[in-house]
């Protein structure tokens, strides 16, 4: 849902309109101990769910040796980052041999939720380009809506996951209404990353409380980071 290049931009807002947060010792220690027992370096988040991270605290080394990468992982998404949660099962989403060859692809914008996911599943089954899980389609468009409507959305305020909705529903709709049927995969890329500012300015991005703010930061993987395209958003939001 968010673009790799909105990473830094959302970082610098969330800084230049803030004071660290309350919990932000908590966060340390939380990290600080994750690292002691795994022996891998632990990222500090800017937030932290206070209870979880008590929880945290309390299991041993035992139970979070490096050798565990399962409970690593875990416990990284229970001091706030979500992009360590497991996304759970679409279970609205069509089959996974569903045949996307005589669908209409725009037919599936106005559904909710994660099953509007499938729309990037019905492009890429459509195109001649067959971009694959590298491709913008699969490896960054269903990739992303998943996340961010199964793992992120439900930690969200109420007024975040409006925002997470609708900016969903119009990353799809510029899509669809920008990029052809069959696009080339590296033209495809940059097409598909465009939409992302105007999408996050026309549904709010800008009014969202810090906390949504981190939990969007917190969902993108650390490899999706570009600067191009990200002063424009930070300029406009402050």
């Amino acid at each position: 849902m968010v673009r790799p290049g909105l990473a830094m931009t959302l970082v610098v807002i969330g800084c230049s309109v803030s004071e660290p947060s309350a919990n932000r010792e908590l966060c340390v220690e939380v990290s600080a101990h994750v690292e002691a027992c795994t022996g891998t370096p632990s990222p500090t988040p800017t937030d932290c769910d206070e209870d979880a991270a008590a929880e945290l605290l309390e299991l041993s080394c035992e139970e979070l040796d490096a050798g565990k990468a399962d409970l690593f992982a875990s416990a990284l998404c229970t001091i706030g980052l979500l992009r360590h949660c497991p996304v759970p099962e679409c279970t609205e989403a069509l089959p996974a041999d569903h045949d996307f060859a005589a669908d209409d692809c725009a037919d599936l914008i106005g559904l909710e939720g994660c099953a509007a996911c499938d729309y990037y599943r019905c492009r890429e089954a459509q195109s001649e380009g067959q971009c694959g899980n590298d491709g913008y389609y699969q490896g960054f468009g269903a990739r992303y809506c998943l996340r961010y409507a199964q793992a992120t959305e439900p930690t969200m305020s109420p007024e975040g996951q409006l925002w997470s909705a609708s900016s969903r529903r119009c990353l799809i709709e510029s899509l669809d209404a920008d990029v052809a049927d069959t696009p080339v995969c590296e033209d495809l890329i940059e097409a598909g990353y465009q939409t992302h500012a105007s999408c996050y300015q026309q549904t709010g991005f800008c009014e969202l409380s810090l906390s949504d703010v981190r939990r969007v930061v917190s969902t993108l993987e650390t490899e999706d980071v570009d600067l191009r395209e990200t002063l424009e958003i930070a300029l406009d939001c402050l």
